[in-house]
């Protein structure tokens, strides 16, 4: 059974048979409903421990500042709680460099967290048994 939630510009799908969710964010947005949309991943009853996660900001417009990065990671690694398995971030190459940051703050913290500029990798790093 697939499970799902949409605001203006987030929508995340659990996908229950591959303990699988894809969280997606368009459009313009800005730190606060990012991590608000972070929040609301982070508290549905729908996710469970087990399931990968893909975050998909391939299409969102926001460039955030030094500070708001270091938010967006403090929230990003209140996900490590609900989230046990492996969290994909993908975006366009010119936010990759802060992609890959991101990734690298969050895995120290613990996290099995890596970046990506292509949704299909992201899905194979996820879905593989390493």
């Amino acid at each position: 059974m697939d499970q799902s939630q949409d605001t203006s510009n987030f929508e995340f799908k659990c996908n229950v048979k591959d303990s699988l969710c894809l969280a997606r964010c368009v459009g313009v947005t800005d730190y606060y409903n990012l991590t608000e949309a972070f929040q609301s991943l982070i508290n549905s009853p729908e996710i469970k421990s087990h399931f990968k996660l893909i975050i998909d900001l391939i299409e969102m417009d926001y460039h955030p500042s030094y500070d708001e990065l270091m938010g967006i990671v403090d929230t990003l690694k209140l996900l490590k709680e609900t989230f046990n398995e492996k969290v994909a971030l993908v975006t366009r190459q010119n936010l990759n460099i802060i992609a890959k940051l991101i990734t690298i703050y969050c895995e120290l913290a613990g996290m099995k967290m890596k970046a990506f500029i292509n949704i299909d990798d992201a899905k194979k790093w996820v879905t593989s048994s390493d």
